[in-house]
C-alpha cells in the first residue's frame, strides 16, 4: 500500500502516466509479489513488469525457482540479469538485498527514474550513490535517516481502524486501494505544523523529496480510516456501515487532537454560517509561519475568513515556500502595512483617541506602520473584523497596551485577565489569570471569575470555581491567602460554584466564636492554636537538629482511630483523612491560657476526628479544640456538648 501511494506520487513529480512506464523489481518473494499485484490493480500494465531473484529474470521457459505467482509475469526475453533489464527503465523497485543495485545500471534507466531501495538496513543502492550517478532520480528507502521512507507504519493502524469500525468481514482489494489513494492524496497537501515541528522543518511539501506522509503526521487516522470504511461499504463487506462520514471523522480527530472535544461546539456552530457571512479572523502577525497554516485550517474546515496583516509579497512566498493553497483575495485578504489606502485614516484616528496621552501626529504615523497589533485593533474598532489574534511573538503586556488603547475594555469592567485551558484525559480544565496580573483585588477576583464562568458556558461546560493560594489551609495568614480564602463570597454571587468556599465560611465562623470558646492570646489566635504552645516551642535549643525537634513534638501523637466514633460527621469534607496532630503541653495555672474545662492539656486535632461527646471517657478533664474550625468542646466532664 504504501509503495503503491509512492509510485504514483511519483508518477505525478514526472509526470508519467502509471500505463506507459516500465518496471523493474529485484526480488520476488511475497512482499515483492504483492507490491507487484497492487500496482497492476492501480492500473500498471503486466507486460511493462520484469521480476528478477536470485536465478536472475523471470522469463518464459524458466524453470529454476518458479512457481505460479512468479510465472504470472515472465517475460519472453533473452535478458538474463539485472543490468540488462534495466536498460530504459522508470522504476526500480527492491525488495531484495543491500548492494544489488550498482551506480552504472542507475544510469541506464530512463529520465527522470524512480529508485525505491527498500532493503533494510542496508538498500539495494545508497540514495547519495544513485544520485550522485543520477541527479535527476528520485529515491526512496525503508530507512528513517533518509527522505521518502517506505513504512508500513502508515497505513496498518488506520486501515485497521476503518475496518473494524465498519465491521469488515474482509480486506478487499478496494479497501487497499482507497488507503493507497488517502495516503497519496495526504502528501500532495500542505505538511501538518506538528509534522514539521517534529522533523525540525517547515519546508516539507510535495516533490522529489517528499513523495509520502510522514509517520507522525496526525491527518493519516482522519484521511485513512474512513476511505476504508467508505470502501468496505461499496464492496458489500461491511456489517456496520458509516452512515454520516463527517461526524466519523470528528470522532477520530478526538484520538489525536485532544481540543476535539472542547472546540467541537464552536467549530459547529461556525460552519453552519453562510460563507459570506463568516466571521473575518484578523491575525496581526499574517506573515508567520503557524498564522499561515492556521489560516489554511480555517479555510479547509470552513470556519472563518483569515485577515493577514503583513507585506503580500512576503505572504504568497512563504505559502509558497510552505506547499500552501491559499490564494489572496478567494481564501484570505491582505492588510499591506507598507502601502494601504487606510493607513492615513487610521493613524489620525489614533493620533485623536491617544493626544491626551503624548500622541503626536509622526508618532501616531510611525507606530501605525510597524506595531501589528495596533493595526489589528483598529481594523477591530472600525468593524473591518469580527475577532483579533495577536501575541505569537514578544509579551503579553506589549500587546496588551494596543488592545487598551484602541478597544479598551467593556462598561463595566475593572480589570483584563487571560485563561489558559489544559484539556486532560477525562476532563477540561480553565487556569486564571495566567498573563495580564500580577496580583489582583479580592474585587477583581471576583470579576474575573465571574467573566471565566461566562466564557466556560460559551463551550456547553458548566463552571465550578476554586480560588487557590499558597496557603488555602490557614496554615500562613498572610494578605494573599486570605484575599483568596474571604474571596468566594462575591465569585459564588457572580454565577460561580465555589469549589473552595466552605473554608471561608468556616473561617468567618470561627471570627463569632465567643472569647470564652477559643484559646486566648493573641498569638495563639493568629495560629488557631491553643496558647502556651509557642511558648513550650520557644524554649527548644537553637542549635538542636530540626529533625530531632520534630521527634520530640510528635512523639505522643494520639491514634486517630481511637477517636472516631459515630453519628453525623461534623466536617465539611465528609472524609476522615489522617490530620496533623498535636499535643500541646501547658503550664497549670497558667492565666487566660485556654477554655473553661481545660486542667491539664488541649487535644488539638481536626474537626472530622472529633467524636460525640457520649464515646468520651465521662471522667475526661480534657478540653478538644478543632484546628481547622475553631470549635471547643469544652467541659465535657459535666456531659455538656
Amino acid at each position: 500500500i504504501i509503495v503503491g501511494a509512492a509510485v504514483l506520487n511519483g508518477l505525478a513529480v514526472t509526470g508519467k502516466a502509471i500505463d506507459a512506464v516500465k518496471l523493474v523489481v529485484s526480488g520476488a518473494g511475497a512482499a515483492a509479489l504483492a507490491c507487484v499485484e497492487l500496482l497492476v490493480d492501480l492500473g500498471l500494465p503486466i507486460h511493462n513488469i520484469w521480476l528478477t531473484d536470485l536465478a536472475g529474470v523471470v522469463y518464459q521457459g524458466r524453470t529454476e525457482l518458479m512457481d505460479p505467482d512468479k510465472a504470472r509475469y515472465a517475460q519472453p526475453t533473452e535478458a538474463r540479469t539485472l543490468s540488462e533489464v534495466i536498460e530504459g527503465a522508470d522504476i526500480f523497485l527492491g525488495l531484495s538485498a543491500g548492494g544489488v543495485l550498482k551506480p552504472e545500471m542507475v544510469t541506464k534507466m530512463a529520465a527522470r527514474p524512480l529508485v525505491f531501495a527498500l532493503a533494510n538496513p542496508t538498500p539495494e543502492i545508497l540514495p547519495e550513490l544513485a544520485k550522485a550517478a543520477r541527479p535527476d532520480a528520485i529515491v526512496a528507502t525503508g530507512r528513517t535517516d533518509y527522505p521518502n521512507q517506505v513504512n508500513n507504519v502508515l497505513c496498518f493502524p488506520f486501515l485497521f481502524r476503518g475496518a473494524l469500525d465498519a465491521g469488515a468481514t474482509t480486506i478487499t482489494r478496494g479497501m487497499e486501494i482507497a488507503a493507497v489513494r488517502a495516503i497519496a492524496q495526504l502528501a500532495r497537501e500542505e505538511s501538518d505544523d506538528m509534522v514539521a515541528s517534529a522533523y525540525g522543518s517547515g519546508e516539507l511539501r510535495f516533490g522529489p523529496d517528499y513523495l509520502i506522509p510522514k509517520p507522525f503526521d496526525p491527518r493519516l487516522i482522519v484521511r485513512i480510516a474512513p476511505a476504508v470504511a467508505k470502501a468496505a461499504a461499496d464492496d458489500g463487506v461491511a456489517l456496520r456501515p458509516v452512515s454520516d462520514y463527517e461526524a466519523y471523522r470528528q470522532k477520530l480527530q478526538q484520538f489525536v487532537y485532544h481540543s476535539g472535544t472542547l472546540m467541537k461546539p464552536v467549530f459547529a456552530a461556525a460552519r453552519r454560517v453562510e460563507v459570506a457571512q463568516r466571521s473575518r479572523l484578523i491575525f496581526a502577525e499574517g506573515e508567520d509561519e503557524r498564522v499561515l497554516r492556521a489560516a489554511q485550517i480555517l479555510v479547509d474546515e470552513k470556519i472563518a475568513q483569515p485577515v493577514l496583516v503583513g507585506r503580500p509579497e512576503v505572504i504568497a512566498q512563504r505559502l509558497e515556500r510552505y506547499g500552501l493553497r491559499l490564494k489572496q483575495g478567494e481564501h484570505y485578504s491582505v492588510v499591506n502595512t507598507e502601502n494601504d489606502p487606510r493607513y492615513r485614516e487610521y493613524w489620525e484616528d489614533y493620533r485623536q483617541l491617544r493626544a491626551r496621552d503624548g500622541v503626536t501626529a509622526q508618532f501616531a504615523k510611525l507606530e501605525m506602520r510597524r506595531r501589528t497589533t495596533l493595526i489589528g485593533a483598529m481594523l477591530l474598532r472600525k468593524g473591518e473584523g469580527d475577532g483579533l489574534i495577536c501575541g505569537t511573538g514578544s509579551t503579553t503586556a506589549r500587546h496588551l497596551k494596543f488592545i487598551d488603547q484602541v478597544i479598551g475594555r467593556r462598561a463595566g469592567a475593572r480589570a483584563y485577565a487571560a485563561m489558559n485551558a489544559l484539556i486532560l484525559p477525562d476532563r477540561q480544565l480553565f487556569l486564571v489569570d495566567t498573563h495580564v496580573n500580577l496580583d489582583p483585588s479580592a474585587e477583581e477576583l471576583a470579576e474575573i471569575t465571574r467573566m471565566a464562568a461566562q466564557t466556560i458556558r460559551r463551550f456547553g461546560i458548566e463552571p465550578k470555581a476554586a480560588l487557590l493560594s499558597h496557603s488555602n489551609f490557614g496554615t500562613h495568614d498572610d494578605a494573599s491567602a486570605r484575599k483568596m480564602r474571604d474571596n468566594p463570597g462575591p465569585a459564588a454571587r457572580a454565577g460561580a460554584g465555589a469549589g473552595g468556599g466552605w473554608r471561608d465560611a468556616r473561617r468567618r465562623r470561627a471570627r463569632r466564636i465567643p472569647a470564652a470558646g477559643r484559646p486566648a492570646g493573641k498569638h495563639a489566635a493568629r495560629l488557631r492554636q491553643p496558647a502556651g504552645a509557642a511558648q513550650s516551642r520557644c524554649r527548644q535549643h537553637r542549635l538542636q537538629p530540626a529533625e530531632d525537634r520534630r521527634r520530640q513534638q510528635h512523639r505522643h501523637r494520639p491514634d486517630p482511630a481511637r477517636l472516631l466514633g459515630t453519628g453525623e460527621h461534623p466536617h465539611p469534607l465528609d472524609h476522615r483523612a489522617p490530620h496533623r496532630q498535636r499535643r500541646r503541653t501547658h503550664r497549670a495555672g497558667s492565666a487566660g491560657t485556654a477554655p473553661s474545662g481545660l486542667s491539664l492539656s488541649t487535644l488539638e486535632i481536626p474537626a472530622c476526628l472529633i467524636p460525640p461527646p457520649h464515646r468520651l471517657p465521662a471522667a475526661a478533664a480534657a478540653s478538644v479544640f478543632c484546628a481547622s474550625c475553631a470549635r471547643s468542646t469544652a467541659g465535657l466532664a459535666s456531659g455538656a456538648p
